[in-house]
């Protein structure tokens, strides 16, 4: 399941601790669209804030998939990451096979559920991963 978003991860790693493949930060962190196209921003502007369970991952390529989000690093601890070049995406998105695959790393909370940003921004996501928009 792993292998199509583009990365691995050995085991569900503890709050802030990495297992070799990612990590996570159960806080508040700031975050960055990249995505040009405002599909997957959910009527949000360039930036945003929220509090989640957020994966960090190491052994993802920028230059082999598209990144539509990542991380504010001065929002997290970078003494817990697992990157060299600190650069964390919380959200990507490339061909695989015929298909198309998206990972975005927010939807851990309940309450996210309930914000229509939020689902502006899952709708956004499910549109591109089925072909319904570019």
């Amino acid at each position: 399941m792993h292998r199509p978003v583009g990365r691995t991860r050995r085991s569900h790693p503890v709050a802030g601790v990495s297992d070799g493949g990612s990590s996570r930060f159960v806080r508040g962190v700031r975050g960055g669209f990249h995505d040009g196209s405002g599909r997957v921003r959910g009527g949000r502007g360039d930036r945003f804030s929220v509090v989640d369970e957020i994966y960090t991952f190491k052994n993802w390529d920028r230059d082999r998939t598209r990144v539509l989000m990542r991380i504010d690093n001065e929002t997290i601890d970078l003494e817990k990451g697992n990157r060299d070049d600190h650069d964390y995406a919380m959200g990507w998105c490339h061909a695989y096979g015929n298909g198309r695959v998206l990972y975005t790393a927010l939807g851990h909370p309940d309450v996210l559920w309930h914000e229509a940003w939020f689902l502006e921004h899952i709708g956004g996501c499910i549109r591109w991963a089925t072909g319904m928009e570019d």
